[in-house]
């Protein structure tokens, strides 16, 4: 499926091909990858209706009820119902919902900044055949059934304040409970109080608001277990060097491997742990087959060899069949990414070498995995980077290595040569 924006924020189009099962957000600040991801993430969790969708819906299944007159439940082929479509107008319609709700997903007072931000979706018709072949349909709702069966992603998103949220979210919950109970004691100005109440419980984009409600509910959702419990105890290990846990109270606990009688509050923890312990929790009671997780900056208060595991470990959860979206700056992660794809290669050397290094095969990219996407101060819209066997290059990184590179081989070379 390709994803493709136009008009949002500072950014005039972007395109993104959501069947990669990694993609890299990549280049200068300010250019507006956490904006595109946001918007990736608001595309993934909303949930279409056939309901504002145009008069064409109903009539539709209108029609195909008189096809079908008997007294039983009749079903229809999907695909049946899909060809009698008029694609176009079908993902205009589910492009028209995704911006008319932008305004409320990123807490913008003022809709009107998201009035020519415009989503064109195409849908291959292997996407489409994948997703509707083997399925049927009660005739009432065909409609409602496909909308699902296309747009039915389920999305975990880690933003750059995820450290602070885990940290300051029980905080937080307290201020807006002292809040609303104002408003409810409030005798006069009723409507200005709720107003107030309302600017300040949605004054942060979704993302940071799921967020904020996970770190809220620590305690219930912990009663929940995912399959994917394993790729959390191997970020434990490998990353954190101790485990997470959760209190009675839903606090999160941190507890170093080589200091086991110890349990510390995660404001006590290094921010390796405050930052990584969301996604912890996420992949031990949350995950889902077929996720798409979305991580801000991964390299986030990382030291050098830990960017690199980060790196390892987004191949993990490739591998683990998940999507992986992430916006970065690092170089050790995308030269690690590099190794990844370099080491896929059959053959004997690259076997000899990965057993040399350590790398598994359940780390390991194929070139054709991989969606990279380059932003520039100089152009407003995104630009595909070319990934191959042996990776991807990262113009704005490898110019500002080069500028540095060559300022500290003259400074050197004038001062003490």
């Amino acid at each position: 499926m390709i994803f493709q924006i136009e008009h949002l924020g500072i950014l005039e189009q972007a395109e993104i091909d959501l069947s990669k099962d990694l993609i890299l957000l990549c280049g200068h600040n300010n250019t507006g990858k956490t904006y595109l991801a946001y918007a990736i993430y608001h595309f993934l969790t909303f949930k279409p209706s056939v309901k504002e969708c145009a008069g064409w819906s109903s009539e539709l299944e209108q029609n195909l009820s008189h096809q079908n007159s008997s007294g039983t439940e009749p079903t229809i082929d999907l695909l049946e119902v899909w060809r009698s479509i008029t694609k176009e107008v079908f993902l205009t319609s589910i492009a028209n919902q995704f911006q008319e709700t932008l305004g409320e997903f990123f807490a913008f007072p003022n809709h009107a900044s998201f009035s020519d931000t415009k989503l064109i979706l195409e849908i291959s018709e292997e996407e489409i055949s994948a997703a509707l072949a083997p399925k049927t349909a009660i005739l009432k709702s065909p409609v409602q059934t496909i909308i699902d069966c296309l747009f039915s992603f389920n999305g975990y998103i880690a933003p750059a304040e995820r450290a602070a949220i885990n940290i300051f979210s029980q905080e937080l919950s307290l201020n807006k409970n002292q809040l609303l109970d104002i408003v409810l004691k409030a005798e006069k100005h009723t409507d200005r109080l709720l107003d107030l109440l309302r600017n300040r419980v949605n004054r942060y984009p979704r993302p940071i608001r799921d967020n904020l409600a996970i770190a809220e509910d620590l305690a219930n959702l912990a009663k929940n277990h995912s399959e994917f419990s394993y790729l959390a105890d191997e970020l434990e290990h490998d990353l954190l060097q101790g485990t997470i846990t959760i209190s009675e109270a839903g606090e999160i606990k941190y507890t170093p491997a080589n200091a086991t009688e110890q349990s510390l509050a995660v404001h006590l923890t290094s921010s390796l742990v405050k930052s990584l312990s969301g996604l912890v929790f996420y992949l031990r009671h949350l995950a889902k087959p077929k996720d798409f997780i979305i991580i801000d900056e991964p390299e986030l208060n990382l030291h050098p060899d830990k960017q690199r595991l980060i790196a390892q470990f987004l191949g993990r959860l490739v591998n683990a069949d998940f999507k992986v979206i992430i916006s970065t700056h690092s170089d050790y992660i995308v030269r690690e990414i590099n190794n990844l794809i370099m080491l896929s290669q059959p053959g004997k050397k690259a076997a000899k070498l990965r057993k040399e290094y350590g790398y598994a095969k359940h780390l390991l990219l194929k070139p054709e995995q991989i969606g990279a996407y380059l932003f520039r101060h100089t152009c407003r819209s995104s630009e595909v980077i070319p990934v191959t066997d042996t990776g991807l290059e990262i113009a704005t990184i490898d110019e500002a290595e080069a500028k540095l590179n060559g300022s500290a081989q003259d400074i050197y070379l004038t001062l003490f040569d």
